[in-house]
């Protein structure tokens, strides 16, 4: 067995979040599952009365019963391929259409941002990433907000009042920090 010269290395390889991966394949799987259930039913009806058939009129001239299903089995391979297809591509476009909504009102947090309004909330609801990347977006905007409320403050304590001129640059220092927080 070839040990690794890097043992406290280890290589993971993740593509995608799992998280992010879970509802979308439920999703897929149940498609899958409800288009088998379907066909497969469909199928075995099929299949019985073509073999009911065969068996009434007589003699095969065959050695097995395939010749006679093949044909049912071909067309019903097809539907269920088109159903698995038709659900599956249902199914991503309904998981983009989520993601989609999501960003597009992150973007629009975004644009309000950049508009000034930092007090409105995100309002974003979907795929838990999403929904986390909201809940961040909505915590920076109330900090910057309070940032600039203390910044106000200070400024207009600062303007109101009569100060040394040390205790003047102490307090225009700490503020001018303080505006270097908001606006780098």
């Amino acid at each position: 067995m070839k040990r690794s010269p890097y043992p406290h290395l280890q290589r993971r390889s993740r593509l995608v979040n799992p998280r992010f991966q879970g509802a979308p394949a439920v999703l897929v799987a149940a498609v899958i599952l409800a288009a088998g259930a379907l066909v497969g039913f469909l199928l075995l009806r099929d299949i019985r009365e073509a073999l009911g058939i065969a068996a009434g009129s007589g003699h095969f001239g065959f050695p097995t019963p395939f010749p006679i299903v093949r044909d049912i089995l071909v067309r019903w391979l097809l539907v269920l391929f088109a159903l698995v297809f038709a659900g599956g591509s249902l199914a991503l476009l309904w998981s983009l259409r989520r993601i989609r909504k999501g960003i597009s009102l992150l973007v629009g947090a975004f644009e309000l941002s950049a508009g000034g309004d930092l007090s409105s909330p995100t309002d974003v609801h979907g795929i838990d990433e999403i929904v986390e990347c909201g809940a961040e977006i909505d915590e920076v905007r109330a900090c910057t907000l309070a940032l600039i409320g203390e910044i106000r403050g200070e400024a207009g304590a600062m303007h109101g009042s009569a100060l040394s001129e040390e205790e003047f640059e102490r307090r225009w220092d700490a503020l001018k920090r303080k505006i270097v927080r908001v606006v780098p």
